[in-house]
């Protein structure tokens, strides 16, 4: 397994799951990231790593929810 790239010891491949558990899909998360749904699942198994831009993508979703009372949350898919 491969580890992901890290932004301010960020790690991708975790920040997916946690997405998830806020009620966003991998479908979702990529229509927000503006990338493939399989490039999120690959990330997500740790199949492959993904473009630092995705990276700050991905950490720019996660954080916005963190700032996102959970009742505006997406429900789950």
């Amino acid at each position: 397994m491969r580890s992901c790239i890290k932004v301010k010891g960020m790690n991708a491949q975790n920040r997916i799951p946690e997405l998830n558990g806020m009620g966003w899909s991998d479908n979702r998360i990529a229509k927000a990231c503006r990338c493939a749904q399989p490039t999120i699942s690959r990330i997500r198994l740790g199949i492959s790593d993904p473009r630092e831009s995705l990276v700050r993508a991905i950490d720019q979703l996660y954080q916005q929810q963190l700032s996102t009372p959970a009742t505006s949350r997406p429900e789950v898919d």
